[in-house]
């Protein structure tokens, strides 16, 4: 039984046709990095219909991306995404980070109905300068970013180059947080919660 099945789909892989190559379908990739410090963790999913991108990393100094500052507009950084998904319909993105200064990134660039989450908390520590960014270019966009601690970091850019119909939520429980957002386009629908 298990050789047909081997058989069957060896033909129609060898059956498609050229242009499906081009387009990776129901994609799915993950990292994790498990009771570390000063891990890297980075994911690229291009012209994926159906991908989902995982990044859960438990420890202090942690990178799903990085972030560089400048000095004249903290408000825009140099991004190195932690998860980048370009050219695609129907992803999602998702970073999980359990510790301190960690920095999370996802930019889902030119993608319809996309869903990015960055969760970080403090895992029993005292939550203290993590920082996530969201960056989404597309239609039906949905992001939202969860922090805990204390010195956080939160900013959100929905629909700078084309976008309608999209939905961002940044919530942080703690003190001396930061939280930004910022859509562009029509019937969005955006929402911060510091307490």
């Amino acid at each position: 039984m298990k050789i047909r099945y081997l058989i069957a789909a060896a033909a129609v892989g060898l059956a498609a046709p050229a242009m499906a190559q081009d387009i990776n379908l129901a994609s799915q990739a993950s990292i994790s990095q498990q009771l570390g410090n000063n891990n890297y963790g980075s994911i690229e999913q291009a012209g994926s219909i159906h991908a989902l991108a995982s990044i859960d990393q438990w420890g202090s100094d942690n990178k799903a991306g990085n972030t560089l500052f400048q000095r004249d507009c903290p408000c825009y950084p140099v991004m190195y995404p932690g998860i980048y998904q370009v050219n695609s319909t129907n992803v999602q993105a998702r970073v999980s980070m359990h510790g301190i200064s960690d920095q999370a990134n996802i930019i889902q660039w030119d993608a319809s109905n996309s869903r990015a989450l960055i969760a970080q908390d403090h895992e029993g520590q005292i939550g203290h300068g993590n920082i996530a960014h969201i960056f989404q270019d597309g239609l039906n966009a949905d992001a939202e970013i969860w922090q805990t601690g204390e010195f956080n970091r939160a900013f959100l850019i929905q629909g700078e180059g084309r976008g309608a119909v999209n939905l961002g939520r940044i919530t942080q429980s703690g003190a001396h947080n930061t939280a930004g957002m910022e859509q562009f386009g029509s019937g969005h629908q955006g929402f911060i919660t510091q307490r």
